[in-house]
């Protein structure tokens, strides 16, 4: 009857230490694209990295944002020492690197606290940058890469490593080297794209150019890099020898040097390393007449002023008077007619949005922005966009301005801006580039309003507040207050806490053995039963 017993229990064994299979730290978060890429600030994605020598089994381990999106159930394997990519929305996000899970949910650009969880939700490893990234660059496209246990930087490549080594690993700075055809070669970063005239006055063949610059502050040979024109008639362009840009230098490269034809309705250009690893990318639509596509801090932006080999002026229509410009040392370049960079923009934020309600979407739904400033703020050039779906931009008209604590809704006759039911988000721009950004997941509650709480989260709200300061009725805030660690809150409904989780783990695992010892033990008392009335 031992052996019977003792064999039951090395069944339920396996079970029990498979799910804890992996310590804390052999799974760990290697590197994080928070700010997306060139292509699109949607592009956003997250490398894990396998520390131990062995595969480890994924299915039930949550990958899981403090705020609760993204939310990620992770599956499948990751083998020893191997990486493990996750991209957002699609397998597009990283070109030419297949990603091992698809997820949604957007990262915040002001930080996140990341945690992964096994199957059993015991806490691995975590991120903990609620209070802002600790690393990467938003303007140049920098990824946060882990230098160790604990330490993070920002990625030495532009885009980062997806699926690869990270550029930091082993290396306290990257090299400049003069070996082009060493496969690992790593090339400096910092060459970017700064401006492109696809659309000129006249002969387009003649005219159009391409100008790069040189952000960092040291000398760079970019010999053997080249560059792809992608949409229409492809074309390439290799840089000759001897190729160097100075530090915070520009260089000009005209069509009829590159033979590379921009097209005037979409285009794409790639500049990579000799390697094949893309070091920049650009990409623009409906060029305007006349006028340059500039980069501009964390974005780009159409200028009638035109300046190749020097430093960008943004001015976003001829009648601008010279007394509108502004010129910085850098190409991060930042003028829009009423816009002054002088004032804290940041102050401005997505506040309230509805979504689905009472009555006609078209007619109901609207936006809501805030400024907690002490100043009135011009949203002349500014824009707002939706993020899911068919997308639609609305561009603030001039002479747009937000009072000092102040609201302003934009309805959708207004924007033409669709907010849909079961999966959106809404970003707002500056002249600069993206300021605020928010995402919900899961169906939307007809009649109510997303909208910030007072400690930042966002919630359901049952009485929308156009206009107004947001309500959130007592029973919202008491069902918030009563979330432990890990809880979380999907479509109105309280997630049962990680706490709770892992006792009702173990505790299932406890009932089964003791049902299976309660049956071994009644099966032995009936066969003593038995005999005894045989002898009888």
């Amino acid at each position: 009857m031992l052996k019977i017993l003792a064999f039951a229990v090395f069944l339920f064994l396996p079970i029990y230490s498979a799910v804890y299979a992996a310590d804390p730290l052999d799974i760990v978060i290697n590197e994080i694209a928070w700010m997306g890429t060139n292509i699109s600030y949607n592009d956003e994605w997250i490398e894990l990295y396998n520390m131990t020598d062995a595969p480890v089994d994924l299915e039930g381990w949550i990958l899981r944002a403090e705020d609760g999106t993204p939310e990620i159930n992770l599956t499948g394997t990751i083998l020893a020492k191997s990486f493990y990519l996750l991209e957002r929305t699609n397998d597009d996000t990283v070109p030419g690197v297949s990603a091992d899970l698809i997820y949604k949910g957007a990262l915040g650009n002001k930080g996140e606290g990341m945690k992964i969880y096994n199957g059993l939700k015991s806490l691995g490893d975590e991120v903990n940058c609620v209070s802002g990234w600790f690393a990467g660059d938003n303007s140049t496209k920098q990824t946060m890469e882990r230098t160790g246990s604990v330490g993070w930087e920002s990625s030495q490549r532009p885009g980062g490593t997806p699926g690869a080594e990270n550029s930091m690993q082993g290396t306290e700075s990257l090299p400049i080297t003069d070996s082009l055809t060493d496969e690992s070669v790593i090339y400096p970063a910092g060459i970017i794209f700064n401006e492109v005239f696809p659309s000129p006055e006249g002969f387009d063949s003649q005219k159009e150019w391409i100008e790069l610059y040189n952000s960092g502050d040291k000398q760079i040979d970019i010999s053997g890099w080249y560059m792809i024109d992608e949409i229409g008639q492809p074309n390439s362009y290799i840089f000759p020898e001897k190729t160097i840009m100075d530090s915070h230098s520009h260089l000009v490269l005209s069509r009829t040097d590159t033979k590379i034809v921009l097209n005037n309705d979409e285009d794409r250009i790639n500049l990579l390393w000799p390697n094949g690893t893309i070091a920049d990318a650009i990409n623009y639509s409906n060029a305007v007449k006349g006028q340059s596509y500039n980069r501009a801090g964390g974005g780009w932006a159409w200028s009638a002023s035109l300046t190749p080999g020097s430093n960008n002026i943004i001015i976003p229509c001829p009648e601008v008077g010279s007394n509108k410009k502004l010129l910085l040392k850098d190409p991060e370049v930042k003028i829009q007619k009423g816009f002054d960079p002088a004032v804290s923009h940041d102050k401005v934020s997505i506040n309230e949005f509805l979504p689905s309600p009472e009555g006609p979407d078209a007619e109901g739904e609207w936006v809501e922005l805030y400024n907690s400033g002490e100043e009135k703020i011009s949203l002349s050039g500014w824009s707002i966009q939706d993020i899911y779906g068919k997308t639609k931009k609305y561009i603030f008209p001039e002479n747009t301005f937000i009072e000092s604590g102040g609201y302003l809704v934009i309805s959708r006759s207004a924007s033409k801006i669709t907010l849909n039911n079961d999966e959106e988000g809404i970003s707002l721009y500056n002249p600069l580039g993206e300021i605020d950004s928010i995402i919900y997941q899961g169906k939307s509650f007809q009649g109510q309003s997303y909208a910030k709480k007072n400690d930042g989260t966002w919630g359901w709200a049952l009485a929308p507040t156009p206009g107004e300061e947001n309500i959130f009725n007592k029973k919202e805030y008491l069902r918030d207050a009563s979330l432990g660690e890990g809880d979380t809150i999907v479509s109105g409904k309280k997630s049962a806490s990680l706490i709770n989780s892992l006792n009702n783990a173990n505790n299932s695992l406890l009932i089964i053995f003791i049902a299976v010892f309660i049956a071994l033990a009644s099966g032995f008392i009936i066969l003593l039963l038995k005999k005894k009335m045989e002898l009888l």
